[in-house]
């Protein structure tokens, strides 16, 4: 009885933090990018340093693909 009680008021707990923190962060659909000019990538530039491809051809595909899907 103490075991189904325990289990209950986990599988209320669990959902109820959730709701609690998903109402002090912003929708994940308000999120907008400036198609024009898009935002430059200063933090990961340095982590990619040594990648195969280079930042600048991700990034600039990217945009000017959302670009003309946008338009």
């Amino acid at each position: 009885m103490l075991i189904s009680a325990v289990l209950d008021i986990t599988a209320i707990a669990i959902p109820l933090s959730m709701m609690n923190t998903a109402k002090n962060v912003p929708p994940i659909h308000d999120i907008s990018t400036d198609l024009m000019n898009p935002p430059q990538f200063v933090a990961i530039a340095l982590l990619r340093a040594d990648a195969p491809k280079p930042l600048k051809t991700w990034a600039g595909s990217w945009s000017i693909l959302m670009r003309r899907k946008a338009l």
